[in-house]
């Protein structure tokens, strides 16, 4: 739930959040630059800061994001965008996971 709500934060009115299951969700940013990604993920980056920096918060939460930006004047196929997102944010979680091994060994 907590995911959730930052997300609808670092959204705009005109922005489309949907949860895609478990703990996957889409983002449908509509009229940006083309240049955007990096803006888009200091909005939601700064947002969970702020949740996590939270008195008596128990235990950090992290995202894995992976943007993919496309033109409205490009033929758009959303299940391509979603497959090409999904699975740059499953190379950002494995970084992470390789990050957190090698200072963290087990």
């Amino acid at each position: 739930m907590e995911a959730a709500d930052i997300l609808k934060d670092s959204c705009r009115q005109s922005d489309i959040l949907a949860r895609l299951g478990g703990d996957e969700f889409a983002l449908l940013i509509a009229d940006v630059a083309e240049d955007c990604t990096e803006a888009v993920r200091r909005r939601i980056q700064h947002k969970l800061n702020s949740c996590n920096s939270c008195p008596g918060r128990r235990y950090p939460l992290s995202f894995s994001i992976g943007i993919m930006p496309a033109s409205p004047m490009e033929g758009l196929n959303l299940q391509y965008l979603l497959q090409q997102a999904d699975s740059l944010m499953y190379a950002e979680k494995q970084k992470k996971k390789a990050t957190r091994e090698f200072i963290h060994p087990r």
